[in-house]
C-alpha cells in the first residue's frame, strides 16, 4: 500500500523581493565566510523569527497606523 504524505498546513514558500533577497543572500555568504560552514537563506531566516519575533511583532504593531 503505498504511503500517502500528510497534506502541509503551511506553504514551504515566502515570496521575497530581488532588492532584500539579495541582501539576505550577502548576509548569510558572509556568515557562512567567517563561519566556515554554510548559512542557508532558511536558517537565516528562521533564526530571525524565532531570536527577534517577537520583538519585530511589538515594533509594527506599535508603529501601524490602526
Amino acid at each position: 500500500m503505498p504511503k500517502v504524505k500528510p497534506k502541509a498546513k503551511y506553504s514551504n514558500n515566502v515570496y521575497i523581493a530581488a532588492e532584500p533577497r539579495q541582501k539576505l543572500e550577502e548576509l548569510c555568504t558572509e556568515i557562512g565566510y567567517e563561519r566556515r560552514k554554510n548559512m542557508p537563506a532558511s536558517a537565516f531566516v528562521r533564526y530571525l523569527i524565532e531570536n527577534f519575533g517577537e520583538q519585530a511583532n511589538k515594533k509594527i504593531l506599535k508603529n501601524s497606523d490602526n
